[in-house]
């Protein structure tokens, strides 16, 4: 049977509803796991350990899933550099473990608007997966994200990086952006706009 891993963080209302369901309900992630059978449960955790390892105790009793505590040590939960690495980390481990094949879901309510920023990121480029997210009003479902960041993020971001380079290998000037609205598609022409964009920074005659 195809396995299926859930990922997510903890957060303070699954903390909160693990003593205490009548104020938040459930939680995102016991909402999930009641949702849906997941092969393992993988929990990323930047609280303190005991925290986390009682909340677990108060899940197991819900689902019999698999649930695996990833320690994760971040100097703030909004970076979003540390988040990146460790999340990619742990994908990458569990990929090894189940196999490309296994299928991963990806948890956008618990944690920080910085963590579920990640995963949406990590969903649609490195690490392709399902997006979820869930309420004590809606329950849980699908994550719907609006545009596809391989296909326009992505390209956008290397096309700025393309003109960058072409900057630095021209020994161009960043200080003369409006050359980039010449229209022009001769070689002469571009060579033409090229020895200006070097020069128009600078008082000095020129012929080209």
């Amino acid at each position: 049977m195809k396995k299926n891993i859930l990922l997510c963080w903890i957060g303070i209302t699954d903390l909160k509803a693990s003593s205490d369901v009548s104020e938040v309900g459930l939680g995102p992630i016991a909402q999930a796991v009641a949702n849906e059978n997941y092969t393992e449960v993988v929990l990323l955790n930047n609280w303190e350990q005991a925290k986390a390892q009682s909340y677990i105790s108060w899940l197991q009793q819900k689902t019999q899933s698999t649930i695996t505590l990833k320690q994760i040590e971040l100097s703030s939960p909004t970076n979003f550099g540390e988040i990146y690495q460790a999340a990619c980390k742990v994908i990458a481990e569990k990929q090894e473990e189940h196999g490309i094949d296994a299928d991963f879901t990806y948890h956008l309510s618990p944690g920080t608007p910085a963590m579920a920023a990640v995963w949406i990121l990590i969903a649609k480029t490195r690490f392709p997966a399902k997006l979820i997210e869930s309420s004590k009003e809606h329950g849980v479902r699908l994550a719907s994200v609006p545009f596809d960041i391989s296909a326009d993020f992505i390209p956008d971001l290397l096309r700025r990086q393309d003109r960058t380079l072409e900057r630095l290998a021209f020994g161009l000037s960043d200080e003369s952006p409006e050359f980039d609205k010449i229209i022009h598609r001769s070689e002469v022409m571009q060579r033409v706009v090229i020895k200006t964009r070097r020069v128009a920074p600078r008082s000095v005659p020129v012929g080209v």
